[in-house]
């Protein structure tokens, strides 16, 4: 089994790195990759674990002529200007979180210590307007996560200061000879309505490797249409199921949807095994 799209607490996901290892462990997956948001924090406690082979990963937020979308890294360099990226990204995003706390509390609304903590001492490379959204709750300013969301918190921006140009993350990505995979196209067409093959084009242009054709994000008719399109392109098939834990995403479970067999050879031989 294989599955290289998984996120741990350094982004979103519930689980820490060791606790997803005694998961695939406990599984068979035979290789695996942890894709966290913006984030490449994986890779240094990876490298200490002994019996594991995966590929070194990230899901990158970027936007292409007006088009968000998430970018995968395979095969990544903890030693990059990608890393950089990351931790400009993280600092930016704490930065604007802590911003609106100011402003929710100068508009009357009234955290604890103990909340205010939270995000000042927050790693996650994910905190954002779901995580203020929850306090808001608990503390009796919305009766859910969606309305506080939308309704209280509706007219602050974090997305457009964090995301960079599609065209600079794969150049990044290709800095230590990584390989840039296109995540979950089609999610990008149902939340955009958007047609997806030019949106490839243009990512081809400035040198994507493949697309993620194999994903919980995608039905079979979605699916065979991403793989014709990928043999007929030369571009390298992925496959991952966007695990993110029991809490965040309960109805998907590790290699949900994902099809090994099917996975390009020059994807899997980005694997490190120790």
């Amino acid at each position: 089994m294989i599955d290289l799209h998984i996120h741990s607490k350094f982004s979103d996901g519930d689980k820490t790195i060791p606790e997803l290892i005694d998961m695939l462990k406990r599984k068979k997956v035979e290789l695996f990759s942890i894709t966290d948001h913006d984030s490449v924090d994986s890779l240094k406690v990876l490298e200490n674990i002994p019996n594991i082979t995966y590929i070194p990963g990230v899901e990158m937020s970027a936007v292409s002529d007006g088009v968000k979308m998430h970018i995968l890294g395979y095969g990544i360099d903890d030693n990059s200007k990608l890393k950089s990226t990351c931790e400009i990204i993280k600092k930016t995003r704490k930065e604007l979180v802590l911003e609106i706390l100011e402003d929710l509390i100068k508009r009357g609304y009234k955290f604890s210590e103990e909340d205010l903590s939270y995000f000042y001492n927050s790693e996650s490379s994910c905190i954002g307007k779901v995580e203020i959204s929850k306090f808001l709750v608990k503390n009796g300013y919305a009766l859910s996560v969606k309305d506080a969301f939308y309704e209280i918190l509706g007219r602050y921006k974090i997305g457009p200061r964090i995301r960079k140009n599609a065209e600079q993350i794969i150049d990044e990505i290709h800095e230590k000879d990584g390989l840039a995979i296109l995540a979950h196209p089609f999610e990008i067409v149902r939340k955009q309505g958007v047609e997806i093959a030019p949106v490839i084009d243009e990512l081809e242009y400035y040198g994507l490797d493949g697309v993620e054709v194999f994903t919980t994000k995608h039905n079979k008719e979605e699916e065979k249409y991403m793989y014709d399109l990928c043999r007929n392109r030369g571009l390298l098939i992925s496959g991952g199921s966007d695990y993110h834990g029991p809490l965040t995403k309960p109805n998907i479970q590790i290699c949900d949807s994902v099809k090994g067999d099917e996975i390009s050879e020059k994807i899997k031989k980005k694997r490190i095994k120790h």
